[in-house]
């Protein structure tokens, strides 16, 4: 490839040296049935391609010393079976390699990734310590993850240290759990204390959804971290998930690298078309079944809404009620009504009832719930006062 740049060494204002080429570096990809491997000067990554849809399972800088990341990769969770699906464990549908401008971009597909193609572009620049990671998540047909983990990364044996923008943390402060520490950065970044080069990981697209982020450490030492979106949603035909984030090799401290990843933006991606299902549909016949529902809303009886799924009234109220818990008022009988809640999946009634009670005045929005629970006596509190897991308990 005729992919070469003369790349100096640069130091960054905040004093953090990015590792960078000295001389002329042609980015070089060598390819067999069960990995690709790209050196660029800075780095060699290694993406498994025999086992996973091309998970990075080696990030190695130039200067010298062991991979950095032992496996990175997405996953979904499903409560239904109580299944995972993991890129590490599909071997990708499609692979193709794209000569850029400054680098090259390796395309990834698996066409069956828990309902969903997946698609993902790696980018790899020469002369650049960034690898710009990009996802698409297409569903052809319904599906319901329970979670989404577009980043699932696990650190290679000596990297021993969590560094955010909050300070460091040493793997001996983490407990032995791979959801030990429950964390939310703008970046993460873990360094070998031994050798004093280090990987940051910095989201720069991410999905609205919510999210929490988790630390962990396994018996042998090794640091992971575990990004996890919460869609509490039915994916339908058509619906799509796209994320990127980059890593970027450094030495010294993480901040100035995880600042120049974050300016970086995102990698490219040729994203899938449309689902052939939706892009042939007339706009019309689809705009006319969504006038017809709209009217039959409308039209509605609203106290029968008010015992159903989608809509509630909201009355106003002269008599402010009391927050304390006992809906015991006189203004809560008049309220509008919210129930028969669905499960996560969106495909069944959760089966003890949930009622939502609503009110407004001119100063406020007021909700009642009354939660029924068959099992009182199997009821655990675990979450501690001022936080934590409580959907645990």
């Amino acid at each position: 490839m005729k992919l070469t740049q003369a790349v100096l060494l640069s130091c960054l204002a905040a004093g953090a040296m990015i590792l960078a080429a000295v001389a002329a570096w042609a980015v070089q990809v060598e390819r067999s049935d069960a990995e690709i491997a790209v050196d660029n000067g800075i780095f060699a990554a290694v993406f498994d391609v025999s086992e996973s849809c091309g998970n990075l399972v080696s990030l190695q800088p130039e200067t010298g010393g062991d991979s950095l990341v032992a496996r990175l990769g997405a996953s979904l969770y499903f409560t239904e079976g109580e299944r995972w699906v993991a890129e590490s464990r599909l071997k990708p549908t499609g692979v193709a390699l794209a000569e850029t401008a400054d680098g090259v971009t390796l395309t990834f597909d698996c066409a069956e990734f828990g309902g969903f193609h997946l698609r993902k572009a790696v980018t790899v620049r020469d002369g650049s310590p960034m690898l710009q990671v990009a996802y698409q998540l297409q569903a052809p047909a319904e599906t319901t993850p329970h979670l989404i983990v577009p980043a699932g990364l696990s650190c290679a044996a000596g990297v021993d240290r969590l560094v955010t923008a909050s300070g460091e943390l040493p793997a001996s402060d983490i407990e032995v759990n791979s959801l030990a520490l429950e964390i939310k950065a703008d970046w993460y970044a873990f360094t070998s204390s031994a050798a004093g080069r280090g990987v940051a990981l910095v989201p720069v697209t991410w999905p609205q959804m919510y999210k929490i982020n988790y630390i962990g450490r396994s018996e042998d030492d090794r640091l992971s971290l575990a990004m996890r979106l919460h869609p509490m949603r039915v994916f339908e035909p058509g619906d799509e998930v796209r994320f990127a984030y980059n890593l970027v090799v450094f030495e010294g401290e993480a901040a100035a690298a995880a600042q120049a990843a974050a300016q970086a933006g995102p990698g490219p991606i040729d994203y899938l078309p449309p689902v052939a299902a939706v892009a042939s549909a007339d706009p019309a016949e689809l705009s006319a079944g969504l006038r017809v529902r709209v009217a039959a809303v409308a039209s509605a009886d609203p106290a029968e809404l008010s015992a159903g799924l989608r809509v509630s009234n909201c009355p106003r109220t002269d008599e402010q009620p009391q927050l304390d818990g006992m809906l015991d008022e006189a203004c809560w009988q008049q309220a509008g009504i919210m129930d028969r809640f669905l499960l996560i999946s969106g495909k069944a009634f959760a089966e003890a009832a949930t009622v939502s009670h609503l009110l407004h005045d001119d100063t406020g929005l007021y909700v009642g719930v009354r939660c029924e629970e068959p099992l009182m006596d199997q009821v655990r509190t675990d979450a501690l006062p001022g936080g934590g897991r409580v959907w645990t308990d």
